[in-house]
């Protein structure tokens, strides 16, 4: 459904050659799904809880705490990786379809997004 959905196709408009696409689109899916309450998962989404479970959307402070951990390192590594393959690709996506891409596309959200799909 998220491929089909306009975030989907925006998306694989832009990068429809990126291996984890299908990832991504669910993620950003999942965003828009949140914030439109037209959006078959909004009752759903709009039920989870505001912060994210997962250390990825702790604050740097805390995650300070995971330092000298196998955790820590694997959530420094995942979150590094979240942090660039979104500085990479919403600027294009908001640069080519601003109505889609709105101010609730943040890395912030979108840690959350992340969240709820890996803790679900």
């Amino acid at each position: 459904r998220a491929r089909e959905s306009p975030v989907g196709k925006a998306f694989l408009e832009i990068f429809p050659e990126d291996k984890a696409r299908d990832k991504w689109v669910f993620l950003l899916d999942l965003l828009a799904a949140r914030v439109d309450a037209t959006h078959p998962a909004h009752v759903y989404l709009a039920a989870l809880p505001r912060e994210s479970p997962t250390p990825m959307s702790w604050p740097a402070n805390l995650r300070t705490m995971l330092a000298g951990t196998n955790l820590g390192a694997a959530v420094d590594e995942e979150r590094e990786q979240l942090e660039g393959q979104f500085a990479a690709m919403m600027p294009k996506l908001q640069a080519a379809h601003p109505e889609l891409f709105s101010e609730h596309f943040t890395l912030e959200n979108f840690l959350w997004a992340h969240g709820m799909w890996f803790s679900r």
